[in-house]
């Protein structure tokens, strides 16, 4: 049970410190550290195993310190720091070694025979996993000997020795289910699955990867935080890739069998499966008796908790009276014994899939990318069709160098290379669909990278004049296809005629604002301030979006009179989102700045008034894990912010950002920029697309594409950095 270990080593460092046991934070921070690596996130491990690391040598707890430095090692490896890792695990080894302790020696060896192989040293990893080997079974650590098995088994298949391989990993599958490790035996189910595939043996490959898929999705269940979910659902990126790419070798072999049918059922299990579950669960009602509010408390208050946390020292005060509200919020929750119902839905199948798209003028293109070779699946309600595609490696540097152009300031010197890049993108995602292209709705799933790609952008494939796909087709975009029916289930209380919109816009960033009116004496910075100056270029200071208020007015101005609602200035803040007000509405629009930590995902949000009145610092963050515990009933959600739509890359979650709280939250579909969108052509943009949308009657996606088509035909925002730039991710209809 991760997640609760998670809690108690939080609460034990809050502990540690108001003890000002720096020894017992050191070892607490390690072990948090180790659990936020198991979990995926080795970004995060690596910064607490550097807090851990200095106080070890503080204290002049030099075993400690060796365990330390291993496993930051390993972290840092995870990340792509091989000669880093390197010289920690040396550094980790020798001081073993001087202090006389044995222990821990194994795990240090293989590290370092992991690490080997990685950097092309293939005979110095295979002494050191022998090495570790040898340890491990004379100190009888059964893991320690399975982790040496499984770097010798791949050192062996390195060396097209397939047969004295599968001896190791079969091996070390026996040694974890002794040790019961379940993430252990599925690592070495991975590889056994890795090996017989060289040897032919797909019947077998096949059901070595299933094993270990259903072990690890064992472990992945018993998770209830969704950031936690999406992060090991990383880790084991590959064992899905694997199994995808060996359902597709079996359609190549015989297409009749259906099995890329099963790959792209895959494909919708790796790629969202946490957010099925998240809106699944989200839509639920609670077992009898179980008061509503009570899991939202529980998440606010562990997220205000972590805040501080992640302060240091400094933040211990704060923390200590938060952990007695935790406290007794637990005892709350386990004297009420309340478990909320969680349903756990299978991906779609091909043919619920065909029926929901609603007719052949829908074609839905679902991708999957692969170290080797990529994927498309081309859905219609009468057809059904895939495609094999150049590597991940390929099609990702393209959509991150389209990006990066339409993203770039300078916009008319780079247009021709837009022009370049785009066409190049859509040869490699969209040759082989061309014919299908005519007169069809499009609906992306993307994957990886390609979540930052405009579709609208690119090229028709093949024609000479390289017309835009807007121009003749409504786009949509999809975490996953499996979410469609989520998406669209009745809501259980719809918003009323006269609580159509309501708009959030130009908040009051800075007590210098001439908005404040009696600035009061600075006082300490709140931890949004700190937040934000720790995220946010610059120092943290945010400019005042003054079009956001022109926008705003040209909104309601379209909508009926008296159904919307407008909170601007003080009125634009945190307060309005989380308290509910905003439930009744059917249209949110939020015209402020969004932000997003591509490292740690939970402190991307959107920033509302950070003071009041009279300038005293407030809480004006909305964070993605605020989203989580709102009930919202909302049709649609404009976020007309900065690069909103782009949340950390997890491989096989795709962005984990704002766009999924709000789904999480209730929203059938979100409006969200990919890129730093001017302030002046995004209410122009708004304005536009609110008049197709309130006025015209049109469906969110006509609408948009109508207000983009019209922003491209006009000289001072032809740029497809003007309009290009939002995206409707969600239902379409």
């Amino acid at each position: 049970d991760p997640e609760r270990a998670l809690v108690l080593h939080e609460q034990g460092l809050v502990l540690r410190r108001s003890l000002g046991d720096r020894r017992g934070e050191a070892m607490t921070l390690h072990n948090l550290a180790a659990l936020f690596d198991a979990l995926g996130e080795p970004r995060r491990a690596a910064e607490l195993f550097e807090r851990a690391l200095a106080l070890h040598r503080e204290t002049g707890d030099r075993t400690s310190e060796a365990a330390t430095l291993s496993s930051w090692g390993n972290a840092l490896e995870q990340l792509g720091a091989p000669e880093r890792a390197l010289a920690l695990y040396e550094e980790a080894l020798a001081l073993r070694r001087a202090l006389g302790s044995r222990n821990g020696e194994a795990v240090i060896l293989a590290n370092l025979g992991w690490v080997s192989r990685t950097l092309g040293k293939s005979e110095e990893a295979l002494q050191r996993f022998e090495q570790a080997m040898a340890l491990a079974r004379e100190q009888k650590r059964p893991l320690s000997e399975a982790e040496a098995l499984l770097g010798r088994g791949a050192i062996l298949a390195d060396r097209g020795q397939p047969a004295r391989a599968l001896e190791d990993t079969l091996r070390a599958r026996a040694l974890a289910r002794e040790a019961a490790s379940p993430a252990r035996e599925a690592e070495a189910l991975y590889r056994t699955a890795l090996v017989q595939r060289t040897m032919g043996d797909l019947d077998a490959t096949r059901a070595s990867i299933e094993s270990a898929l259903d072990l690890v999705e064992s472990i992945r269940f018993k998770l209830s935080s969704p950031d936690l979910r999406a992060s090991l659902r990383a880790t084991i990126q590959a064992y899905y890739e694997l199994y995808i790419d060996l359902l597709m070798e079996h359609h190549r072999r015989d297409r009749g069998q259906g099995a890329d049918r099963a790959a792209l059922a895959a494909s919708e299990r790796a790629r969202a499966r946490g957010l099925v579950e998240l809106l699944a669960a989200a839509g639920a009602p609670p077992v009898a008796g179980a008061e509503p509010g009570l899991l939202e408390r529980e998440r606010a208050l562990r997220q205000a908790l972590k805040v501080e946390l992640w302060r240091g020292p400094e933040g211990a005060g704060t923390a200590a009276g938060l952990l007695d509200r935790y406290r007794q919020l637990e005892a709350e929750m386990r004297s009420a014994s309340r478990t909320f119902a969680l349903t756990s839905p299978e991906p779609l199948s091909l043919e619920d899939l065909q029926s929901h798209l609603g007719g052949d003028d829908t074609l839905l293109l679902a991708y999957a990318l692969g170290s080797e070779r990529s994927y498309l699946w081309a859905v219609t309600t009468g057809s059904f069709a895939s495609y094999e595609l150049p590597s991940r490696a390929g099609i990702e540097d393209a959509a991150r160098r389209l990006h990066r152009l339409l993203a770039s300031p300078d916009r008319r010197a780079v247009q021709r290379q837009v022009e370049l890049a785009a066409a190049e993108l859509s040869r490699l995602l969209l040759a082989p669909v061309a014919s299908q292209l005519a007169g069809r709705r499009l609906v992306i799933v993307p994957d990886g990278a390609l979540h930052y790609v405009p579709f609208a952008v690119l090229p028709e494939p093949g024609d000479a004049a390289a017309t835009p796909l807007i121009v003749g087709h409504e786009i949509a975009v999809l975490p996953s296809a499996s979410v469609l029916p989520l998406l669209r289930r009745e809501r259980p209380d719809p918003p009323s005629a006269d609580h159509r919109i309501a708009v959030l816009a130009d908040p009051v960033f800075d007590r210098n604002d001439p908005r404040v009116r009696r600035p009061a004496t600075p006082a300490a910075p709140a931890g949004t301030a700190r937040l934000l100056r720790s995220t946010v270029p610059g120092g943290g200071r945010l400019d005042r979006l003054t079009f956001s208020r022109v926008e705003a007015q040209r909104i309601l101005a379209a909508a009926p009179p008296g159904t919307g609602l407008a909170a601007l200035d003080f009125e634009a803040n945190r307060e309005k989102v989380v308290s509910g007000d905003l439930a009744g509405y059917s249209i949110l629009h939020f015209a402020t700045h969004g932000l997003v930590d591509g490292e740690r995902p939970e402190r991307s949000g959107i920033v509302l008034s950070l003071v009041d009145e009279q300038g005293r610092e407030r809480d004006g963050f909305v964070r993605l894990g605020d989203l989580y515990g709102l009930d919202l009933a909302a049709d649609l959600v404009v976020l007309s912010a900065c690069r909103s739509a782009l949340g950390e890359e997890i491989h096989g979650e795709g962005l984990v950002g704002l766009t999924r709280g709000f789904m999480a939250a209730g929203a059938a579909r979100v409006v969200a920029s990919l890129w730093d969108v001017e302030d002046e052509a995004t209410a122009e943009l708004m304005s536009r697309f609110y008049r197709g949308l309130l006025r015209d009657g049109l469906p969110p996606a006509a609408a948009l594409r109508r207000a983009q088509l019209e922003l491209a035909r006009e000289r001072r925002w032809e740029s497809p950095a003007f309009w290009a730039g939002f995206v409707l991710q969600g239902d379409w209809r």
